[in-house]
């Protein structure tokens, strides 16, 4: 009994361990083997049977019969032995003929396949890897993957870029490069695969490529014919554009034509931009999809949109409908040409030919005809109104139309259409004519004869243009021209001024400086002396008028100060008494009392001499009286006239009179214009007034005419005077002139000035070097750039200038303070100087007083260390 129980069970053991050997060979379901699934179904019953069997051993008290029973025991497990051996030999069958079709899909396959180890040696390798880089198999197996492929240049290698990354994730990884093949530099695809061995093992990694050099080839060709596609709507003129069809629209390719014709900033800002914004109204595109579903292709459409700043544009637009391959619509390709040129030029045209009927009229164009033989003609009703006729009137005869003709014209014209009539000539002609109110027009008449086919004349047709504004533009701009080229002149006179001014600054210079010397060495009751003063003040007095000359012409800075008026006047009549005839009377009218103005002394002058020059010239040479006044006066509020910006207070008063021949009004009304004068030409330029206008209205005053003819003018200046509080006219006491010993260099190409400004400043004390050249200065500076106290230099000297001899000096020492003098320069004014370095701007010509104040002060800072 107990053999039997044992044998039970051991041939239960036997069907459960032979059902786990079966599972372990196959990893698919065994439904799905053909092979493996009747074994399955037998050891499920064999087992079933036993487990069966064996619990009736459990249960039967009978072991004798089952003792007995034992072949049918043995006889089922005998058969489970057999069918299992005949199961595994057709399994055997299978794995070999699975091997075959994996060996024939391994050695056929175009993709490269090899398997590596965790260090990266091949362990198995296709043939088409073989063939692929000329390697045999055995020459690959154990070889570094890294030593048989080689990645193209500027190609990161694919242990880097691949089989690392890989390694560290679990799924596969994917990378394109170029290698070298034996057939040369391919592009590969590769897909990496980590292969789990155990858990406990390091992963091989099953590596395929795939040759995509076609592929990519065809990437690039497509690149590049997308390039030239995309280079190609680029170029175009015109606007093309590809938009979305549904909602609003939007841009989805524009060019940049499109971009500029539609005056968006960027191409990007027009693709962020809803396609509907470029018509008029919101409903504009939805009708146009309407039209544009119907028709599929829309071309010629002329329609109205906006550019980006909402300004009006004319579109000829045209449109297609593309659909994808079930029919859907899925975009709108279309082009866009500007026409707003074209429609405004069709809009003008409409427009001129409904005005062209006026047009004439206009253009004061009439036109005539006269049938030949015949003694009048036919009128436009522009030629009645060029000639103010009445129609009823006038039938146009010849003869009467001469006697419009202005009497000066008249034998002209007479004689001009004479002999277009005798030879059928062409007439072109420009007169005057007389209409009956008596004013003048002028007018261009242009004719020709109509000849049949044997020369003989038909009729006469012609047009009659009224010129008047063009001749009296031309006119004008004669006026324009002269007063040009006399403005011309006064620019030379400037241009002359500022280079005289130089020379002549330097002449006066040794002229009051000589004469200052010499009254300094006379007696102070000296005849002499008082000859010498008058020198003096000449000599001061022609600095001054080198001051008004390059004030005139504006090479001067305007100094604003308080002045008092009466003593300028007082030397204007001392200039004025020695330059004009004696039998005009000059008489003056000064008030003590009048307060100080503030204001350009250079310019008040040229005032008073303005004025009285023009008074001198209105009396001519039969004699009269200019009287000056001068006074205090109250200007209120109800005294100004209404056009003047005036600020109502106290004035001060400046009145010109004379008993020439006066002005009438009309005169009156252009005296202060520019270039405007009543005398013969070659006698004055018309800007005497006009100068004075402007320098009262820039110092705030106001300036009044009153004249009529024969009873001579008079001309009223106000000017606003000074309050009284803080000005004085005290009489300060005058200082003495202050010398030292320091030692001074004087560099003045001019011999005479530096003769003079070395012994005016040897007089005061100071030891001098004196240098007439700039270059012997500097080689002096060289070497003793430490031995003197102050350099005083002239600016424009040959060879090189005073501004850059300071620089030059400076650069040695820069302590040294510099002084520098000029006749005239536009090359360097106070504040460049400054820049520079120079302590102080002297203009010629300079008077003791002001050199040696100037001398002490310099110092004086220097010392300070100011």
């Amino acid at each position: 009994m107990h053999f039997v129980l044992l044998s039970d069970t051991a041939a239960l053991l036997l069907l459960v361990w032979a059902a786990i050997v079966l599972a372990k060979q196959t990893r698919r379901p065994f439904l799905n083997d053909p092979v493996k699934l009747p074994m399955v179904v037998f050891l499920f019953f064999s087992i079933f049977y036993y487990t069966l069997l064996f619990s009736k051993w459990i249960l039967s008290s009978e072991i004798v019969d089952r003792l007995k029973n034992t072949a049918e025991v043995l006889i089922p497990i005998w058969w489970g032995f057999i069918f299992y051996g005949i199961m595994q030999k057709l399994s055997n069958l299978e794995l070999v003929n699975n091997k075959r079709r994996y060996q024939l899909v391994v050695n056929n396959i175009s993709e490269v396949i090899v398997k590596l180890d965790n260090r990266y040696r091949i362990c198995f390798a296709t043939p088409s890897f073989c063939w692929t880089f000329g390697k045999t198999e055995s020459e690959l197996i154990g070889a570094r993957f890294s030593s048989i492929i080689q990645v193209g240049q500027g190609h990161p290698g694919l242990e880097t870029a691949l089989l690392e990354h890989v390694k560290q994730t679990p799924f596969s990884a994917y990378h394109e490069t170029l290698v070298n093949t034996q057939h040369g530099l391919r592009w590969f695809a590769w897909h990496a695969t980590r292969l789990r061995k155990t858990t406990k093992m390091i992963n091989d990694v099953l590596l395929v490529g795939r040759d995509i050099t076609e592929k990519k080839a065809a990437e690039e060709s497509l690149k590049e014919s997308d390039a030239r596609h995309r280079q190609f709507i680029e170029n175009q003129p015109v606007g093309m554009f590809r938009t979305s069809v549904e909602g609003d629209g939007q841009f989805v390719m524009v060019n940049s034509a499109l971009v500029k014709l539609l005056n968006y900033p960027s191409t990007e800002s027009l693709l962020a931009t809803p396609v509907v914004n470029i018509y008029p109204y919101l409903e504009a595109r939805k009708q146009l999809l309407s039209k544009l579903f119907n028709k599929e292709k829309i071309s010629g459409l002329e329609i109205e949109g906006k550019k980006h700043d909402g300004s009006p544009l004319f579109m000829r637009m045209a449109l297609q409908l593309v659909r994808d391959s079930h029919g859907n619509a899925c975009h709108i390709d279309g082009t866009i040409e500007d026409i707003t040129a074209r429609k405004q030029a069709a809009l003008a045209l409409k427009k001129s030919e409904a005005l062209y009927r006026r047009a004439q009229q206009i253009a004061g164009l009439g036109h005539w005809e006269i049938i030949y033989g015949m003694d009048h003609g036919t009128w436009s009703e522009e030629m009645y109104r060029i000639f103010g006729l009445d129609k009823e009137h006038f039938n146009g005869p010849l003869e009467s139309f001469l006697d419009h003709v202005h009497p000066d014209d008249r034998k002209t014209v007479a004689e001009t259409v004479a002999n277009t009539f005798e030879n059928y000539s062409e007439l072109n002609l420009i007169h005057r004519i007389v209409l009956p109110n008596g004013k003048t027009k002028h007018i261009h008449v242009i004719a020709h004869f109509e000849l049949d086919e044997n020369l003989h004349p038909i009729r006469c047709i012609g047009t009659c243009q009224d010129v008047t504004q063009l001749k009296e533009a031309e006119i004008d701009k004669e006026k324009t021209e002269r007063k040009f080229l006399q403005a011309q002149k006064l620019e030379a006179i400037g241009t002359l001024a500022g280079g005289i001014a130089h020379d002549f600054n330097n002449i006066l210079t040794s002229i009051i400086g000589f004469t200052q010397l010499a009254i300094n060495e006379l007696p102070h009751d000296s005849p002499i002396k008082r000859k010498l003063d008058v020198v003096l003040q000449s000599g001061i007095r022609a600095r001054d008028l080198v001051t008004n000359i390059l004030s005139f012409s504006r090479k001067t800075e305007q100094e604003f100060k308080p002045i008092q008026v009466r003593i300028i006047i007082k030397e204007v009549i001392k200039l004025l008494r020695a330059s004009i005839p004696a039998n005009i009377e000059i008489r003056q009218d000064l008030a003590s009392q009048c307060p100080r103005v503030l204001a350009d002394p250079v310019q008040i002058h040229q005032i008073v001499m303005n004025l009285c020059t023009n008074a001198y010239q209105a009396i001519g040479k039969k004699g009269g009286i200019i009287t000056i006044s001068l006074k205090e006066v109250a200007v209120g509020s109800n005294d100004l006239q209404p056009d003047l910006d005036i600020t109502p207070g106290t004035y001060v008063l400046l009145e010109v009179s004379d008993t020439g021949h006066g002005m009438d009004a009309a005169t009156l009304e252009k005296i202060f214009d520019p270039y405007f004068t009543t005398k013969k030409r070659g006698e004055g330029t018309g800007l005497g007034l006009s100068v004075v206008h402007g320098i009262v209205k820039k110092h705030r005053g106001y300036i009044t005419t009153h004249s009529e003819p024969d009873h001579g003018s008079a001309f009223h200046v106000f000017l606003p005077g000074m309050a009284p509080e803080g000005v004085s006219d005290e009489i300060t006491a005058v200082a003495p002139i202050v010398g030292g010993t320091e030692h001074i260099v004087v560099v003045d190409d001019e011999e005479p000035i530096a003769i003079y400004l070395t012994e005016l400043l040897s007089g005061l004390g100071y030891r001098i070097t004196t240098f007439t050249g700039s270059n012997e200065a500097l080689h002096f500076f060289i070497s003793h750039s430490h031995d003197f106290d102050v350099l005083i230099t002239d600016m424009n000297m040959p060879a090189m200038c005073g501004d850059e001899l300071a620089e030059r000096v400076l650069s040695l020492n820069p302590n040294i303070p510099i002084i520098i003098c000029t006749g005239f320069s536009d090359n360097l004014d106070e504040k460049d100087a400054e820049k520079i370095g120079i302590k102080a701007y002297l203009r010629k010509p300079i008077t003791e007083r002001e050199l040696a104040t100037c001398i002490r002060d310099v110092l004086n800072h220097h010392t300070a260390g100011i």
